[in-house]
């Protein structure tokens, strides 16, 4: 069944359905690029391995810049999860992303920094709208919250 066509982004037509209502088809890869700070990588594929989306259908791409030292993946991780370095040529965010999403099997990459911690249901509103409409690109909302280091563990996030 094609999308539906989006007019002057009245999105209304898509008619996404509610979160944990619906079965996915899809599959997603998270590309994060990744320098230093592992404490809060930890915390970041903490919530990821929490999703309300399912694992078999989701991957994450950790593309670690020059970490030092390296970056390593740990305990509570998603299951899909593979930790690479750039490839040769380039240097930064931006290089990190596209070897990121060259390295990935997903019908849909959704990008995520290191630094960003998601709701559990994070992944599913995402995906939910590409379910209806193959040619949309989906955002989201970003809160900035002050971070105090060692107040959350990535076990705390995970069951929170």
């Amino acid at each position: 069944m094609p999308a539906p066509l989006v007019r002057r982004n009245d999105y209304s037509v898509l008619c996404p359905p509610a979160l944990g209502e619906w079965t996915p088809t899809l599959t997603v890869s998270v590309v994060i690029p990744a320098h230093n700070h592992q404490d809060k990588l930890d915390l970041v594929l903490a919530a990821l391995a929490a999703q309300t989306y399912p694992d078999h259908l989701t991957e994450v791409v950790i593309v670690d810049d020059a970490s030092q030292p390296p970056l390593t993946l740990p305990p509570i991780t998603p299951t899909h999860t593979r930790l690479i370095t750039p490839d040769p040529g380039g240097w930064g965010s931006a290089h990190a992303v596209n070897t990121g999403a060259a390295h990935t099997t997903g019908d849909v990459i959704l990008r995520l920094d290191a630094d960003m911690l998601t709701f559990h249901h994070h992944i599913e509103a995402h995906m939910r709208w590409h379910h209806r409409c193959d040619y949309a690109a989906v955002i989201g909302h970003k809160r900035f919250v002050d971070h105090t280091p060692h107040t959350h563990t990535p076990q705390h996030i995970h069951h929170t």
